[in-house]
């Protein structure tokens, strides 16, 4: 049967050809059909057979019938290797910006939230609020609805680390631009993430991510994370151990500054990550970087809907990664995080709601 449509197609292609009309070139069906059913190749138009096989390969266990197929379309992956452009070349100081916290020029609001973290660690000891700062666009009132993104810094739960991330990310002025005309507002919680390994923290971001959409009029009342190095580490576990607490994570790998504290029952808690966004970007030249991939290993990540997407950047090092990003694509991804946010019903009774 595929022998004679075969003929009669062959015959219906001499008849155009005959005639004047270059029927395949304005066809692309026709080079598709052609492509699938004939033994030239895989390819469209291609001109080479295979080539004669030995005699071991005519053996019946050994034959080999190669049925030709048209290559299907390209879908990006949710993970893109990057170089830098040839003309940009970041320098070599900016990594040593870690080692120094640098002051801003933003305006920075601070108080303290109605909710306690793990400072106080002995059984006399008063527990405090926790102190956070904030960043807001110009106009902002208490009772505007907005976008929160709720930072976590790679330092020790000061307020300077806020203001180093400010510096070096949200001060630039294409980042300073595109985040007032979103109207996103910056908090970030005073938490020691360090100390992660002997007090988990992911409880105490969770509280404090509840606590800002008690207090604010937030988006779709579930903040962004937004965490760097061991922020980043967090950020993550915050999410695979809480459910329905941000929209996105944004994570900005770096140099794990703590112990790595091992994950249990992951393929229980994979499950609360379903629903979140996920970006995260790794520095090429990033050393004890391996806590992410025991992140991703310990977990199957083909249950996580929507999929994380990772952006890793060649020749670029741990502090440096604060300039590789391009800032439309980062504040386009937040855009499409808010616009299609979903929470995920878990229940195989339901579906999945926006």
């Amino acid at each position: 049967m595929m022998r004679r449509c075969l003929m009669l197609f062959d015959d219906l292609v001499k008849l155009r050809v005959a005639s004047g009309s270059n029927f395949l070139e304005d066809n692309l069906e026709a080079r598709k059909f052609i492509g699938a059913l004939s033994q030239d190749g895989p390819f469209l138009d291609s001109k080479v057979n295979d080539r004669e096989c030995d005699s071991n390969a005519k053996r019946r266990r050994r034959d080999i019938q190669r049925v030709p197929a048209v290559a299907p379309p390209y879908n990006a992956h949710e993970t893109s290797f990057r170089r830098l452009p040839r003309d940009v070349r970041i320098p070599a100081e900016f990594e040593l910006r870690g080692l120094y916290p640098q002051s801003t020029g933003l305006e920075i609001f601070s108080g303290e939230a109605h909710c306690v973290d793990q400072s106080a660690l002995g059984p006399d000891a008063e527990p405090v609020p926790i102190a956070y700062s904030m960043l807001t666009p110009k106009g902002w009132t208490k009772d505007e609805e907005c976008p929160f993104m709720v930072v976590l810094s790679d330092h020790r739960g000061e307020r300077i680390d806020f203001e180093d991330v400010c510096a070096n990310f949200f001060e630039r002025p294409v980042h300073q631009a595109l985040m007032n005309d979103q109207r996103w507002v910056i908090i970030s919680p005073e938490i020691n993430v360090k100390t992660s390994f002997q007090n988990p923290n992911e409880g105490v971001v969770a509280r404090f991510c509840d606590w800002v959409t008690e207090t604010y009029r937030v988006e779709h009342s579930r903040v962004h994370l937004f965490g760097k190095g061991t922020g980043a580490n967090l950020a993550l576990r915050v999410c695979l151990e809480h459910r329905d607490v941000a929209i996105s994570v944004v994570a900005l790998l770096g140099r794990l500054g703590s112990p790595y504290r091992p994950m249990d029952k992951t393929q229980e808690k994979v499950k609360n990550y379903n629903g979140v966004h996920s970006l995260v970007y790794t520095p090429g030249l990033l050393f004890k970087q391996d806590y992410y991939y025991k992140f991703k290993l310990m977990m199957d990540l083909a249950k996580i809907r929507p999929p994380i997407r990772n952006i890793h950047f060649a020749d670029v090092r741990d502090h440096q990664i604060y300039y590789a990003i391009n800032p439309i694509e980062f504040w386009n991804h937040m855009l499409y995080f808010r616009q299609y946010n979903t929470k995920m019903l878990l229940d195989s009774s339901t579906t999945s709601t926006l």
